[in-house]
């Protein structure tokens, strides 16, 4: 399962602390996945999340498997990397 966690610019005039903003923003993009309004950053802070993007892969146990940041687009080879260790992950 994919989950988005999404942190609001600061400072909070930007209006991206606004649920229904951003849940337009995810429609008109066709973000479909679940995605957490994390206004005071307490996940960001749990998981350490220094970077914009991040991929946190964690295991049905909870436990964080490895992590990256940075974007990845279709048909590069580090999305191509990342996709077989997300498929290995998901065959445990």
């Amino acid at each position: 399962m994919v989950i988005g966690v999404h942190p609001p610019a600061i400072p909070p005039w930007t209006g991206e602390h606004d649920r229904a903003r951003v849940g337009k923003a995810l429609a008109r993009h066709g973000i479909e996945y679940p995605n957490a309004q994390d206004n005071d950053a307490r996940t960001w802070q749990l998981y350490h999340i220094r970077h914009w993007p991040s991929l946190i892969p964690i295991d049905r146990k909870r436990g964080i498997c490895t992590e990256t940041h940075g974007e990845f687009h279709v048909g590069h080879a580090e999305h191509e990397r990342w996709r077989r260790r997300i498929e290995r992950l998901l065959a445990r």
